[in-house]
């Protein structure tokens, strides 16, 4: 739940946080262009409906937001594969958000300046 577990809200402050390695949340947006063309469609589509509490310019101009993403993109430094995915468990697998009101303990969320190249066997589940 919200990218974390619900584990109660008495245990929330005390359950162990553990994430296995190799299992990680990353949105992969920018990964594959066609996607990333279908998605923003959906975007601005579901920007533009009527209603209250709708998403706000990064959907309704996300081409925008994906231009300042590829050019800050272009400036990162590039690590291999198994130095990016230890530095990426490294990070998300300790001091949790841990939700008490809501009972749920889930990893914090982070933004990593740099690049790799996905593995060949990541691919194939495509």
């Amino acid at each position: 739940m919200r990218h974390g577990v619900e584990v109660g809200k008495r245990r929330a402050h005390r359950v162990n946080f553990a994430i296995p390695e190799g299992v990680y949340l990353v949105h992969l947006k920018y990964a594959d262009i066609r996607a990333l063309s279908r998605a923003n469609e959906h975007r601005v589509a579901v920007a533009s409906a009527k209603g209250t509490a709708m998403p706000g310019a990064a959907w309704r101009d996300p081409q925008k937001t994906d231009k300042k993403f590829f050019r800050k993109f272009e400036t990162f430094p590039k690590l291999g594969w198994e130095r990016a995915r230890q530095q990426a468990y490294e990070k998300l697998s300790r001091d949790p958000i841990r939700e008490p009101d809501t009972g749920i303990v889930r990893a914090r969320s982070h933004r990593f300046h740099n690049t790799t190249t996905l593995p060949d066997w990541f691919k194939t589940l495509f």
